[in-house]
């Protein structure tokens, strides 16, 4: 693998994330061009229903999957997430 190829598979996996990220964080039905961008994700809803809502936020994503969520304190969530088979792990803040 030359630098130029992981350069460009970095930059790919570090754009699935952010694709990711903002699907997440985005409130579902508030972004005027597609009423189905982002997810209905509450702090205060079972983790099973994060992880699904979740899952249908990135489902349009290829090569992106949630894999589990973990609840913490201060409202704060942490997605374990694959992408191309690279698992990252990060924590978002729900209010």
């Amino acid at each position: 693998m030359t630098d130029t190829t992981a350069k460009t598979d970095i930059e790919y996996i570090n754009g699935l994330l952010e694709n990711a990220l903002l699907r997440l964080r985005a409130v579902r039905g508030r972004f005027y061009p597609d009423k189905n961008f982002g997810s209905n994700i509450r702090y205060e809803l079972p983790e099973s229903e994060i992880l699904s809502e979740a899952r249908l936020a990135v489902s349009e994503l290829d090569g992106v999957y949630v894999k589990s969520i973990e609840k913490t304190d201060n409202s704060v969530l942490i997605f374990n997430l694959v992408l191309n088979d690279d698992e990252r792990e990060v924590e978002l803040q729900y209010d």
